[in-house]
């Protein structure tokens, strides 16, 4: 056992790894094969020719793709991002000014989604089959479904250009530091957790029956135990576990691949 738990999670990382070098490639290739490149996007369609070849050698665009890859990977795991070629900005520096914003959305998210996703998918999983659990299980498989940008693109059309509640955009500079006015972050947790919520729910509303259903359960309904009791007692561990899962899975919203670490833990759970 002791000697097997290593074997398990070296073979783990190496596999994680080599699915990261080869998504990373693939997007690399991806964004090179798309039309058009960075220097006419920042020099403009006014540019000479005799420009664009100049600025293209100075950034190295003309050494085929592979090389450059390398190059890319070799400054990576030394701790270099590069340069942004539009602003001309260390990369580095740019994701450390917006890190605060970033942390401050998934917090507020993370805290959000804890007890909503409990109380919805205990409350859905206690009336399982019925008209409630069916509502919620069909609005959660639509927000799932419905990718993260079409949610959000609705959120502003909704509330921010036909009711005017929220601003559309939610721009604060990096140099005043976290945003103040709690408008400005309605629309992009409300966007954030959603996702986040409908995953939560799926995975505490199929604990929370699961759980239902087992022997001691029953064993305690023959017994003359009314509802509330059994549900916050008997049957209330895997429920309460479900959502620090989910919220611990919800986290690589804003680092990884969202829905691939939320459906991992649905099906761990």
């Amino acid at each position: 056992m002791t000697q097997a738990l290593p074997r398990f999670v070296a073979r783990r990382l190496s596999i994680s790894l080599g699915l990261l070098v080869l998504l990373s490639l693939i997007v690399y290739v991806g964004v090179d094969l798309l039309p058009g490149d960075p220097v006419t996007s920042r020099l403009g369609d006014r540019a000479s020719p005799e420009q664009i070849a100049a600025a293209r050698d100075r950034l190295g665009l003309d050494e085929p793709v592979l090389r450059r890859y390398a190059e890319w990977a070799s400054a990576l795991l030394q701790g270099d991002l590069g340069t942004s070629v539009l602003s001309g900005v260390r990369v580095r520096s740019l994701i450390a000014d917006r890190l605060g914003n970033s942390a401050l959305l998934a917090g507020i998210t993370l805290t959000a989604v804890v007890p909503l996703s409990l109380l919805v998918g205990v409350w859905a999983g206690v009336r399982r089959g019925r008209w409630p659990d069916r509502v919620v299980s069909t609005v959660a498989v639509m927000l799932v479904a419905l990718p993260e940008y079409v949610f959000a693109g609705l959120m502003v059309l909704v509330f921010a250009v036909w009711l005017g509640w929220f601003p559309a955009v939610s721009v604060t500079p990096a140099t005043e530091g976290l945003p103040t006015d709690p408008s400005l972050l309605a629309l992009p947790v409300l966007s954030l957790l959603a996702l986040s919520l409908a995953h939560a729910v799926r995975v505490i509303r199929a604990a929370t029956a699961a759980a239902l259903r087992a022997p001691h359960v029953g064993t305690a309904r023959l017994n003359g135990t009314p509802g509330a009791p059994y549900c916050a007692g008997p049957c209330s561990p895997p429920s309460f576990r479900s959502p620090y899962r989910s919220g611990a899975c919800s986290a690589s919203v804003w680092w990884a691949a969202p829905s691939l670490s939320s459906e991992s833990t649905a099906t761990r759970a």
